[in-house]
């Protein structure tokens, strides 16, 4: 058998150990699903399950080869602690306990078979004391349910149930729709399966099998970052040169890229056999199937570990032959998970190479054979009559107060460092034409032989053997002076310099460069001559700007920290206003122009990124989120990846604070301004206003080189779970028509004065509302009055909700949770955050369904049957009514007419959480 996992690095082999063993685990389960004859996949589930009928087969060789099946399946639970997808959770749960394994809780049916539940969810309110519904309501969905799946007539159900006779009905019901067969206890299949899972299914029969096997089956990949979390970084080797952790942080940020870009290496085609190539040329841009791909290759599991600690370990070999290219830099272990990997000279060049495309996506069709797998760049692959070495010499000119008059700059020359072999790369000169103006140096490129640098005298002109190479000035065999060298000249390639080289300037540049939190790969990476080396050579090639006069090594460094910043898509970093540095680029407009700066942040759930852009754009309209997209990327790409998503919100603030910080906090004026996809078309853009002046906008109005008088506006596109507490902030405070209450100022805390009386004390007309809607409404619109009530309060008090809570103080210093809140008002926390949660979904549903509305104006959407299209119409104007800001009046209650009002103020909680989760259901797969 040919393993994917030692194909890549090693060729085909025969393969034992732990990865093998867990290959074949995995090919066996996909092997078992497509024999037809024992197996079948459910329209009522998401599973497959046995194939109860009979068919034309010998008896006795069914019953072994069943009896088999059963073997195996549990064999594949004790070996790996994982369930054997796509073969059904009900089944195995059957083989344990029995038909007790049909009396499945309600949320765990949800969790693990959303669409067995979809068709099951009616039963969940038919009890023993239920009533059937009478034959007029034809179309009750629990009648259709009896009818259609069970082909059985609802009067065959006694209506005068016990609660024994009740659950014998659940388990013939559930049997049918999760398993194919009302009685599957009684036939023959079932039995060899069972004969053959008992002895190692006793040891889950002993424990408590419903969570037992649902963490088994709980271990799918629903993120990137389920697996790309647990990667750790080992140096095994270290090179001489001292150079090895900064290419691990290195291959760190490329690794990072790899996750969230676009493209997937040849390599890593074939690691999953039932991925076909049109389905592998389909996922180039998405995260889940990297992931996927990497787990298994590294491990040989298409689902997690079982063990909390689990890790795929990346060790790094620093010290091997470094002047040869491996044809596969990565090999992957997955015995014992991990991934070796050879930072050999190829390697190098690659990471130092593509670290500065400002393009961080590769398609797979760029990827050469000789590229290790996860690492994308725009860097054409080199062909073996390509690679020619090179050596940098560094020397320092005598500076001019050191010189006569009639002495020219470059008469005498001190040489600074041994040659060394170094590989190509495409903007040597750049690199090093910015490191020698950073401390007044010169520099030549010469072509070498290998094998020939023991002195710099011995440097040998190759020039004339290889004709393509750009005319550069040579180093003369005798060791005499080196002339200076054409900024814009392209010449050959670079590896690091030595620890060494331009330690004079390193030392000055530690001393008086002070960055304000730079991010963990660069602080680490600077705080070595190798590592600042290192990535002054990596970001290339460097324009003009950086080169300017007059600029001080603080100047300097910050613009290569910007740049950094930029190219990795950091958050955007302030600098003090007495370290105010030029444009980042020198091509940025010039103040005349009279642009506008604006400052975006957009944040996905696979991470969140700053854009600072300079942009001649029209005064914002509603049209202006259409126009960010239209102007281009990397802010342009950001935002035309979020499509017509309604899980997108979008806000601003009066303080340009990057998006990964703490950006929603009262202090900064936060405010929501309505869904991304609303915002496309809103007038509400339109009164949108430049931030006032402040230091924060002075300094980046400075880095960019525009006026200070220009406008800045803050713009936020983040990820509804990163809502604050409710969806509608602005409108809420005027929506809660409060009666005059005479409050007196805000009393501190005292020792008797506790945070409720407190709370009771500064805001008695929401706690009397709160007490009302209590005693009043139906059961949904109490809860959903209570969760605006609790939210006006939080705000009032201060209180923000982003990533992480921030508690609001009294002017007496107390500090206010919303916990306190929700106690305050007689409401336990966790009841709290419950009704919070089933009324984010509700605005959720409702912006959902005006899509829908929109898309159905158009003509019928296919996917949505009669059934639906008659809910939709319904839930729409009812969650129009009850999240509207108007309070909906007591008297809605008596009203017969069935209009959305009444049926808000009288909805009970239990069928309002049914209506929202039906409709997120079908509507995010029709819409998105």
């Amino acid at each position: 058998m040919e393993w994917a996992h030692i194909r890549i690095g090693s060729g085909t082999q025969i393969a034992t150990g732990p990865g093998p063993h867990r290959a074949s685990f995995r090919a066996g389960t996909k092997f078992l699903v497509t024999e037809f004859r024992y197996w079948r996949p459910l329209a009522t589930s998401a599973f497959v399950v046995p194939s109860f009928s009979i068919v034309t087969q010998r008896m006795e060789s069914r019953t072994k080869t069943l009896t088999a099946h059963g073997l195996f399946l549990a064999l594949h639970c004790y070996t790996l602690g994982q369930g054997p997808l796509p073969i059904s959770i009900w089944l195995l749960l059957a083989l344990v306990i029995g038909k007790k394994a049909m009396l499945i809780p309600k949320n765990l049916l949800l969790y693990l078979d959303p669409v067995a539940y979809v068709i099951l969810e009616p039963w969940y309110d038919f009890h023993h004391d239920t009533a059937m519904p009478p034959a007029s309501q034809a179309s009750h969905p629990l009648r259709l349910l009896i009818i259609d799946r069970l082909d059985i007539q609802p009067g065959e159900i006694d209506a005068a149930r016990t609660p024994e006779d009740h659950k014998a009905w659940t388990i013939t019901v559930f049997s049918r729709i999760l398993l194919g067969h009302p009685s599957r206890g009684t036939i023959q299949t079932f039995s060899c399966f069972k004969t053959g899972s008992t002895l190692p299914f006793k040891t889950i029969n002993n424990q408590k099998p419903f969570p037992f096997l649902t963490c088994m089956y709980d271990r799918r990949i629903s993120s990137a970052d389920d697996v790309f979390t647990h990667i750790e970084y080992k140096i095994a080797t270290q090179a001489r040169e001292g150079t090895t952790p900064y290419f691990v942080k290195l291959f760190e940020v490329f690794l990072q890229r790899y996750i969230h870009g676009v493209g997937h290496p040849p390599q890593l085609q074939g690691i999953e056999p039932e991925l076909s190539d049109e389905d592998f040329e389909a996922g180039v841009g998405d995260p889940l199937l990297r992931a996927h791909l990497v787990l298994g290759a590294a491990a040989d599991y298409d689902m997690l570990p079982m063990q909390h600690e689990w890790s795929i370990d990346f060790r790094f070999l620093g010290q091997i032959n470094s002047d040869t290219d491996l044809t596969e830099p990565l090999h992957f272990h997955s015995c014992d998970k991990y991934v070796s990997v050879e930072l050999d000279q190829g390697l190098q060049g690659l990471l130092l190479a593509g670290l500065g495309a400002d393009d961080l996506d590769s398609s797979p069709q760029k990827m050469s054979t000789d590229q290790c797998y996860p690492l994308h760049s725009r860097v054409p692959p080199l062909r073996a009559d390509e690679t020619v070495t090179y050596a940098a010499v560094l020397t320092r000119p005598i500076m001019d107060e050191e010189m006569s008059s009639d002495e020219s700059q470059d008469s005498d020359i001190e040489l600074l460092s041994s040659p060394r072999i170094l590989r190509r790369h495409p903007s040597l000169q750049d690199h090093l034409d910015f490191l020698a103006l950073q401390n007044g140096f010169n520099v030549a490129v010469s072509p070498l032989a290998i094998g020939t640098l023991s002195q710099p005298n011995e440097i040998h002109d190759l020039s004339q053997d290889d004709p393509s190479d750009n005319e550069t000035d040579l180093v003369p065999d005798d060791g005499g002076e080196v002339p200076g060298i054409n900024f814009n000249a392209p010449v050959g390639p670079l590896a690091p310099p030595r620890a060494h080289i331009l330690a004079d300037f390193s030392r000055e540049l530690d001393l008086e460069m002070q960055l304000e939190n730079p991010p963990t790969v660069l602080r680490e990476l600077m705080e070595t001559v190798d590592g600042l080396c290192l990535l002054s050579l990596a970001f290339g090639p460097l324009d003009s700007a950086y080169a300017a006069p007059g600029l001080s090594y603080q100047q300097r460094a910050g613009l290569i920290i910007a740049e950094i910043h930029r190219l990795r898509g950091d958050a955007v970093e302030p600098v003090a206003e007495d370290n105010a540095l030029p444009p980042t680029h020198s091509n940025v407009p010039t103040a005349n122009l009279h642009l506008s700066l604006y400052f975006v942040g957009v944040q996905t759930p696979m991470g969140s990124r700053t854009f600072v852009r300079p942009l001649q754009l029209a005064a914002p309209d509603s049209t202006l989120l259409t126009r960010l997209i239209a102007a281009g990327r990397p802010l342009g790409r950001a935002l035309g990846r979020l499509g017509d998503y309604g899980a997108y919100l979008v806000g601003t603030a009066k303080v340009p604070i990057a998006i990964e910080a703490d950006y929603m906090s009262h202090r900064h004026n936060f405010r929501q301004l309505g869904s991304w996809h609303d915002m496309q078309t809103s007038p509400t853009l339109g009164a949108l206003a430049p931030v006032p002046h402040s230091r924060l906008s002075s300094d980046l109005l400075t880095a960019h080189n525009m006026d200070l008088d220009a406008d800045v506006y803050v713009l936020y596109v983040y990820h509804e779970d990163a809502d604050t507490l409710t969806g509608t902030q602005p409108a809420l405070n005027a929506a809660i028509p409060l009666p005059p209450t005479a409050v007196g100022p805000a009393v501190g805390p005292t020792a008797r004065n506790s945070t409720t009386e407190y709370l009771r004390g500064t805001f008695p007309a929401y706690f009397e509302r709160i007490t009302h809607a209590q005693a009043t409404y139906g059961t949904a619109y109490q809860h959903c009055l209570i969760e605006r009530y609790i939210g006006s309060i939080c705000r009032e008090v201060g209180i923000v909700f982003g990533r992480t809570i921030t508690p609001g103080r009294t002017t007496a210093g107390l500090d206010i949770y919303p916990n306190d809140v929700s106690t305050a008002a007689g409401i336990a926390p966790t009841t709290f955050s419950s009704y919070r949660t089933d009324f984010t979904k509700a605005r959720k549903v409702r912006t959902l369904l005006q899509r829908y509305r929109d898309l159905r104006e158009q003509g019928p959407v296919p996917g949505v049957d009669d059934q639906n299209e008659v809910r939709f119409g319904v839930l729409l104007p009812m969650l129009d009514a009850m999240l509207g800001p108007e309070i909906l009046a007591e008297s809605f209650l008596s009203d017969t007419s069935g209009g959305p009002e009444a049926q808000a103020v009288s909805q009970g909680i239990t069928p309002f959480q049914r209506s929202i989760t039906n409709a997120i259901r079908v509507l995010e797969h029709i819409l998105n």
